[in-house]
């Protein structure tokens, strides 16, 4: 049975895109992702649709993590990977690269929205998959 992950996009602000990320139905954790720029590579974050998400051991440099995975099937795009971060951009260098971080919180550190506890939020998700080296995601914005 396929593992199915939904990250729902709840908000658009000023320092990203925010979500609530639900597994097998289930609250897990929240998410951040770039703004929507036209799916720009490394700028944007994916246009909402559904994709798999594949395992990759050390991905770009992710050999801190063990190992992290890549959505695969973006339009004109590749190397897009779930990945702890705090923010978007923080004191001028960007962190995520059209990339999704899970978190436990949305915070505010000076003045600069992000997630909190990423790393953790990370590991938990890693830890609902388990062992299988792919899962299916579906990314939908909340419609208020």
């Amino acid at each position: 049975m396929e593992k199915v992950v939904n990250i729902i996009r709840i908000e658009d602000g000023a320092d990203g895109v925010f979500g609530v990320v639900l597994y097998e139905g289930k609250y897990v954790c929240v998410s951040l992702e770039p703004h929507w720029r036209d799916n720009e590579p490394n700028v944007s974050c994916i246009p909402e649709g559904s994709y798999l998400c594949r395992r990759r051991e050390n991905w770009f440099g992710s050999g801190k993590w063990g190992y992290t995975y890549e959505v695969e099937g973006v339009p004109e795009r590749d190397g897009i990977l779930f990945h702890p971060a705090n923010w978007v951009v923080y004191r001028g260098r960007r962190l995520l690269e059209g990339c999704i971080a899970p978190g436990t919180s949305i915070m505010n550190v000076g003045g600069v929205r992000g997630v909190g506890a990423s790393t953790p939020a990370f590991k938990k998700l890693r830890s609902l998959i388990g062992d299988d080296l792919t899962f299916n995601l579906n990314v939908v914005k909340l419609i208020l």
